[in-house]
């Protein structure tokens, strides 16, 4: 197993970004909205990692030593052996553009019981070159149903696949995360003016998060599987 240090770079620099947005809105009904909206983003100085082998800094012996977790016999030598160190820097200036797309509408015009229903939907694209965590495409899409006492919604979202970072590890030049399809459901009881009841779920599908390296940045090989499995909260409210 390699050795590996995080560290920090007190000779960063912030970034800084000129930002140009145009955006078109529609309110063609009552709470409801179609809109538009291209971005461009010219970001300097951007902070991202790279990877370095060396020794530890001496700097560090003490600290090394007196850490309860350090076990000598079964680690490898900080002392002797070259660590791989990641440390952040000053990329230079990357540009990001792309565009999102919005509509929400309550269908209150449904005979009832179906007037309670509602969309909420977005699509966003993004266009940038070696920018970590961003993904070309995303979309979100929720459905509720609310009445004056209860209500509930179910929520979808998706990313396209990401690079997590650019340093990647043992000989790969990155690393990425898949972009699972996420469903999550909410809901709410008005027991009487004072006393809710609510109900969230997240993860309801039981997806995966797998994590994967490029090799030479071609390439799709497994390194990692999450499984958090889905998640319930219960809640109550009081208002007095």
């Amino acid at each position: 197993m390699n050795g590996t240090v995080s560290t920090g770079n007190p000779g960063l620099d912030p970034f800084t970004s000129n930002n140009m947005d145009l955006g078109f809105e529609w309110y063609f009904a009552e709470e409801a909205l179609i809109a538009a909206t291209y971005f461009s983003k010219e970001l300097d100085g951007f902070i991202e990692s790279k990877t370095e082998e060396k020794l530890v800094d001496p700097a560090y012996y003490d600290f090394i030593n007196s850490d309860d977790q350090y076990e000598a016999g079964i680690s490898q030598n900080p002392f002797t052996t070259p660590y791989i160190h990641s440390i952040p820097f000053n990329k230079g200036t990357n540009e990001v553009t792309g565009f999102e797309i919005a509509y929400q509408q309550p269908l209150s015009f449904l005979p009832a019981p179906f007037n309670g229903l509602g969309i909420l939907a977005n699509y966003t694209s993004v266009d940038a070159e070696l920018i970590e965590g961003m993904s070309k495409n995303s979309y979100n899409f929720t459905l509720y149903y609310e009445q004056e006492s209860y209500g509930a919604r179910v929520s979808m979202n998706k990313r396209d696949d990401y690079i997590t970072d650019f340093t990647g590890s043992n000989g790969n030049l990155e690393h990425g995360t898949t972009g699972p399809t996420h469903v999550d459901v909410s809901a709410f009881y008005n027991f009487n003016e004072n006393l809710t009841f609510t109900l969230e779920v997240l993860n309801l599908t039981d997806e995966y998060e797998r994590l994967y390296t490029t090799g030479d940045g071609t390439l799709d090989l497994m390194r990692e599987y999450n499984h958090t499995g889905t998640t319930y909260f219960f809640g109550a409210r009081y208002v007095m």
